[in-house]
């Protein structure tokens, strides 16, 4: 059996498949940013993306039911297949903004009960070693409260606990980026060098942070020790051991060559 499709406006058609491009870039980009970077937006950003999806969803509905009206059965099929990728790419950003209407709905006026994190269950778990559940409590607060970074620098510490401090000098990195106190920042900043220089024997890096620290804070109370730090950083990765030369290698000779006398032996 044939499928017939009524192509009675090219334009429209061409339209519809090109914004299917964007369509699942930007789901595939959003999913990325939620669930591999732990990053949540804020509303304003995920209305934008709501509305972008909703209105090319609308349209390549709007298509379908053109193009396949003489066929309900492949309507209704290529219906539920639309708004399934739309709920896969989008549904969590749909989940999340109206979570956070219902936090201002149920606390009107910025109430501050509502704008601090509570670590209590997270430090519980920490009490007892289970740094994998605080961790993952550390996420979900993350995502309520996006970009804090009292709450990147526990989900480092948790990293740090775990020995995954290639993920742990990322997270303290980023509550470095967003902290804006300098004592504050500076405290940061020690925790990615330590993780840098020490964990994966990365001067160099462990320099750049302190550079790039020292470009937000050039007067900063801390500034000098920085900058000492970072100048050390920097001599360490540029001046490399250096191998021993002939004269100064220990003379190696053959056993043949010098015999073990008897009288050595017997001492």
């Amino acid at each position: 059996m044939g499928i017939w499709i009524n192509i009675d406006n090219p334009f429209l058609d061409t339209m519809a498949l090109l914004l299917l491009i964007p369509f699942m870039a930007l789901g595939i980009y959003a999913l990325r940013r939620r669930f591999v970077n732990h990053d949540d937006w804020g509303l304003a950003r995920q209305s934008a993306f709501l509305i972008v999806a909703l209105l090319i969803a609308a349209l390549e509905m709007h298509t379908l039911r053109a193009e396949l009206l003489d066929n309900p059965v492949y309507l209704i099929f290529a219906s539920l297949g639309m708004l399934a990728a739309t709920m896969a790419l989008y549904g969590h950003i749909a989940v999340s903004f109206l979570s956070k209407l219902m936090v201002d709905v149920f606390f009107p006026g910025g109430d501050r009960a509502a704008n601090q994190p509570r670590f209590g269950p997270a430090e519980a778990m920490e009490r007892m070693g289970d740094y994998q559940g605080a961790l993952n409590e550390y996420h979900v607060l993350a995502r309520i409260f996006p970009g804090r970074p009292e709450i990147l620098a526990r989900i480092g510490s948790a990293q740090d606990a775990l020995r995954s401090y290639d993920e742990a000098a990322h997270w303290f990195q980023r509550a470095l980026d967003g902290e804006k106190d300098s004592h504050a920042a500076t405290a940061l900043l020690w925790r990615v060098v330590d993780l840098l220089e020490n964990r994966q024997q990365l001067p160099n890096l462990a320099a750049q942070a302190c550079e790039n620290f020292l470009e937000r804070f050039p007067d900063c109370a801390d500034a000098p020790l920085v900058r000492a730090r970072m100048q050390l950083l920097k001599e360490t990765h540029a001046s490399p051991a250096e191998p021993l030369s002939a004269v100064d290698r220990p003379r190696l000779t053959r056993l043949h060559d010098e015999p073990i006398e008897p009288e050595n032996q017997d001492r």
